[in-house]
């Protein structure tokens, strides 16, 4: 099983509420990144890409192409 610390847990929680932000609104990147408490929008691209496996901008346009 894999281990989760609090902070894993607490990033893991950011994510996903960046992916909600990523696909139901139109916020930029930074701002979503900036809301979820990321030092910088880099920090957050690279994190979220460790995560979910492409960056916030792929994930954004995957979505957007998809439900069109």
């Amino acid at each position: 099983a894999l281990e989760l610390h609090g902070k894993d847990i607490e990033v893991c929680r950011k994510i996903g509420e960046s992916q909600n932000l990523l696909m139901n609104t139109s916020l930029p990147i930074g701002v979503i990144s900036e809301k979820l408490g990321f030092n910088d929008h880099c920090h957050f691209s690279t994190t979220f890409k460790k995560y979910i496996g492409i960056t916030p901008t792929q994930y954004r346009q995957h979505f957007r192409n998809s439900s069109s």
